[in-house]
């Protein structure tokens, strides 16, 4: 649904382009719905952007949280066990670590490659949630 917003935006800045050229009333009208087509799009890429870093900041919360408890559990847990409860801590740091770095790229000018950014960010995510469920409470 986005991309057929922004992909008519487009389209209509392209279209708005090319009737601009006869008169300059026309032109002038042509400029300002250029700008607010433009506006538009930079709207919609805040939207997109504040929503992901909301998710971003959310996983990390559950990441510190589970994080936590494995620590708690490490303290207490029998010899044999203690390795595979490091490894669950270890795995979760290192997600926890790409949240990091996905929140410090979030920072500087992602508009050229936002689609991949984003893909790149929800596989993040999803894989976090999944070494989430697979370690046993």
């Amino acid at each position: 649904m986005k991309k057929v917003k922004i992909l008519s935006m487009l389209c209509l800045m392209g279209a708005l382009l090319f009737t601009s050229c006869e008169e300059k009333s026309k032109s002038e009208k042509a400029k300002e719905k250029i700008e607010e087509a433009a506006d538009a799009v930079g709207d919609l890429f805040k939207e997109e952007s504040s929503g992901l870093e909301k998710e971003i900041k959310k996983a990390k919360v559950e990441l510190g949280e589970k994080i936590d408890n494995l620590k708690s559990k490490l303290k207490d847990a029998p010899e044999d066990n203690k390795s595979g409860i490091q490894d669950a801590i270890d795995r979760l740091e290192v997600q926890k670590n790409k949240l990091d770095a996905t929140l410090d790229k979030m920072g500087s000018n992602i508009k050229d490659d936002w689609k991949g950014f984003k893909s790149n960010v929800q596989s993040t995510l999803k894989e976090i949630k999944q070494d989430i469920s697979r370690i046993k409470n």
